[in-house]
């Protein structure tokens, strides 16, 4: 788990990320957090359940890469949002990153604090080279979420732009 001064940042087990796409509020209820205010919408729970739970039952360690990470306001304890690696560093050592919030914790700096955390973590392990983020064109917010951790933009197409951080061993 990891933290900050807001917010605890914890990736789900296989057996939690299971609890938690099939009731968000029973999984708050069993761990003692409050679930978020809208709930996980339809299509995250398709994507936890095609994408993430097929990899994360067969994967023995990094399951942090392949699971969804809960974000949790410490002094709430509820359930803002969610953040996940999109797979295991490729062999160049790049990984792509996708996130959320839930629509009444949006605009608060929660998310720019995560991914500056995750950043953090992630360039500490020493397999990821590079940081790879998907927006799409509308979505300002997610824009200055990128910005403000020196992702820079690498490309645009009609509805969606692809940023890159570049970690650097000096």
């Amino acid at each position: 788990m990891l933290e900050t001064s807001r917010l605890l940042i914890k990736p789900l087990t296989c057996d939690e990320l299971k609890k938690y796409v099939n009731s968000e509020k029973d999984f708050a209820n069993e761990y003692g957090y409050k679930p978020s205010a809208s709930g996980v919408d339809e299509a995250t729970k398709e994507a936890i359940k095609n994408d993430l739970l097929p990899c994360l039952e067969n994967l023995n360690e990094d399951f942090e890469f392949s699971t969804m990470w809960i974000l949790i306001e410490k002094k709430t304890q509820t359930i803002l949002g969610g953040f996940c690696f999109h797979g295991l560093p490729d062999s160049r050592g790049e990984v792509e990153i996708g996130y959320g919030t839930d629509s009444t914790c949006r605009n608060k700096g929660y998310m720019t604090e995560v991914i500056k955390k995750i950043v953090e973590w992630a360039t500490g392990t020493e397999k990821v080279k590079a940081i790879k983020a998907e927006t799409e064109n509308e979505n300002i917010s997610s824009y200055r979420v990128l910005e403000k951790n020196g992702f820079i933009l690498c490309k645009r197409n009609k509805t969606s732009s692809i940023w890159k951080l570049e970690i650097f061993d000096y």
